[in-house]
């Protein structure tokens, strides 16, 4: 199958694939397609990207009419190959805590597959910290499912793995690619005024690399979202007391520190949203503390104080990663908004940490 994927494409393919049938075990019944109602989302299928295609499809079932979504992904790029692996190979064990896989559907270049709607939460709420004690229990049951249960047969053609020879060797050479990044900088002026006030610390931290924080890995590893952008939580009934959260868009994942993913839910946003700093450390500290609670109702008790994983966890993917990209960042884009923050999270938590 070749050209673009386009609402008469869609109509064509409804019954041929199969997705009518599909949601007879989800719904009781086949599912009939709105011909009229089928909006595209988000579409880089073509060139350069080669990436994917989102649309929002209603389909009704025994007199009940509700939104589906159709994501058709461009096969070999490698974050597509991860998401559908993850929707193939995962949607049982992880059902509930990512949206109902109803189909996947294999065509040429492409993987059609039909998936349960989950309004993001970002499209619904003003963002507040408070909102993390909403997601915290989602995640400590995603995480548990998989807990220090690598299954090398299911994963290991397709999940990057924290400790494969590939990503160890990966990481050893980011040390050498961020010092010589930290020294490109304090060639610029602008990220120089930046740079050099912890150049000299980082230099003796990044040499003492890869690896700053063997605690975070001993804690324990398991199937990681790896970019919890608020975007990529969804909910579709916020005025229940507890949130049915599910996890959005999964070509990030990885098989990593648990720990890992509380950073990128909590670290990252409190980075970018600086009006919230006054609160930070009050809502980070509730929100590691109950995600400790959370892991420990699914039989995964922490040997270290939460508070400290958390902080090795930050300072330690801001060392093997963080600060490289957003050097890169600003040389590619000119942006420079996280590098303060995560300089700053180096040296304060690093020094109490004993990092140097």
């Amino acid at each position: 199958m070749s050209g673009e994927i386009n609402e008469k494409l869609i109509i064509k393919h409804w019954e041929d694939f199969g997705f009518h049938k599909s949601l007879r075990p989800f719904f009781g019944g086949e599912g009939e397609l709105d011909k009229h109602k089928i909006k595209l989302l988000k579409y880089s299928l073509g060139h350069p990207h080669y990436k994917s295609g989102v649309w929002m499809l209603s389909v009704t079932v025994r007199n009940r009419t509700f939104p589906v979504i159709l994501k058709v992904m461009h096969k070999g790029r490698a974050g597509n190959e991860i998401e559908i692996n993850m929707y193939r190979k995962t949607n049982k064990t992880l059902q509930g805590v990512i949206p109902d896989v109803y189909c996947t559907y294999s065509e040429g270049d492409y993987v059609w597959t039909l998936l349960e709607h989950v309004r993001s939460i970002d499209d619904q709420v003003e963002f507040h910290p408070k909102y993390f004690l909403k997601i915290v229990p989602a995640l400590a049951d995603l995480h548990s499912r998989t807990f220090n249960k690598w299954d090398n047969d299911l994963y290991k053609s397709w999940l990057p793995f924290y400790h494969s020879d590939a990503l160890k060797r990966e990481r050893k050479q980011l040390v050498g690619k961020t010092l010589q990044a930290m020294d490109e900088g304090m060639q610029h002026e602008k990220l120089k005024a930046v740079l050099k006030p912890y150049y000299h610390m980082m230099q003796k931290i990044l040499k003492k690399g890869p690896v700053y924080f063997p605690e975070v890995i001993k804690a324990g590893q398991c199937i990681t979202h790896n970019d919890l952008q608020i975007r990529n939580t969804g909910c579709n009934d916020l005025k229940k007391s507890r949130w049915n959260v599910k996890f959005l868009d999964w070509e990030s994942a990885k098989y990593y520190p648990c720990w890992f993913d509380m950073v990128s839910l909590i670290g990252v946003l409190f980075g970018y949203r600086q009006d919230f700093r006054k609160i930070e450390k009050k809502f980070t500290r509730q929100s590691v503390l109950y995600y400790a609670h959370e892991m420990e109702k699914h039989g995964v008790k922490f040997k270290k104080d939460p508070m400290d994983l958390y902080k090795m966890a930050y300072l330690q993917r801001a060392l093997e990663y963080d600060v490289y990209f957003h050097i890169s960042k600003f040389f590619s884009r000119n942006e420079i908004t996280l590098l303060p923050v995560f300089l700053e999270k180096i040296k304060y938590w690093g020094k109490e940490l004993r990092l140097y």
